[in-house]
């Protein structure tokens, strides 16, 4: 097996670098949605991408709220932020939009929970006399269009729906599997103990085989807590492609550490830079 000093070397196709943790990121065709956090000045900010070139089609969106704030998901071209009922506790409250299009405030309503988005609404929810009363939303404008009291079951139903087809959709986005030596045979271990060097941590390899390409990720010990590298195998060729230290001196090892989505695989390198690349396509 060649090693990557000595194999073709993969270029990403284009890298994005925020100031601040990127804490999250969420798709919708065509983009990528991040969310930016600074532990230090605790303040919250997203941006938008578009998912070829990596290029901004807008960045530094702030909410009036700086710090109890998260994405609840993407939708329709529309970005949905939560708040929370109170602070250090879990409980979402309020629904903010935002135009993917722009990165503009689209409408806003502080009183609401976000509970789900189908056919081009928003459904809601809050308590009213410990009982719990939906909303169906106008998707452009936040406008009530109509109120479940009595037959909420109605809304349970269509949630199911919801989840069903959700399930069908994230097919479109690949995220890597935990590698189990037991079970993916011993032609794939010995390739991926060439690659890690039989020196990554036992049940935290992540893999995904695409198009005679073997990407994997994995942890390594060091003297200050772990390493995470991510390796590009191409099994036709039998070389390793790329491989490269994404994160270091980290404390715990975490899942989903890539993803593919289309013909791109991406992964964020140093804890604030999104790396693109199209390793079948190279």
């Amino acid at each position: 097996m060649e090693s990557i000093t000595g194999g073709k070397y993969l270029k990403p196709k284009w890298n994005y670098s925020t100031k601040d943790l990127i804490w999250r990121i969420d798709f919708s065709p065509g983009n990528i949605i991040g969310e930016c956090r600074s532990q230090v000045n605790k303040t919250t900010y997203y941006f938008c991408l578009d998912a070829q070139s990596g290029q901004p089609v807008w960045q530094d969106y702030r909410c009036d709220e700086s710090w109890w704030i998260g994405i609840e998901t993407v939708y329709e071209g529309y970005l949905i932020i939560h708040g929370y009922r109170q602070p250090d506790m879990p409980e979402h409250k309020g629904i903010h939009l935002v135009s993917l299009a722009t990165g503009k405030q689209a409408w806003y309503n502080d009183e609401l929970t976000y509970w789900f988005a189908a056919n081009d609404s928003i459904y809601a929810y809050k308590y009213l006399f410990e009982n719990r009363v939906g909303y169906k939303l106008d998707l452009k404008t936040g406008s009530i269009i109509e109120e479940y009291i009595q037959n909420l079951e109605t809304l349970h139903e269509l949630y199911r729906k919801v989840l069903e087809q959700k399930n069908e959709y994230d097919l479109h986005i690949t995220t890597p599997e935990l590698f189990d030596p037991t079970q993916n045979g011993l032609s794939l271990k010995n390739v991926i103990d060439e690659i890690t060097g039989k020196e990554a941590l036992a049940g935290w390899i992540e893999y995904v085989v695409k198009s005679e390409m073997l990407i994997i990720s994995y942890y390594t010990q060091n003297r200050n807590g772990l390493k995470n590298i991510i390796a590009i195998y191409d099994q036709k060729n039998k070389i390793v492609l790329y491989k490269s230290t994404v994160a270091d001196n980290i404390q715990a090892p975490s899942p989903d550490t890539f993803f593919i989505v289309d013909d791109y695989l991406y992964f964020i390198k140093d804890s604030n830079t999104i790396i693109a690349m199209t390793p079948w396509k190279s």
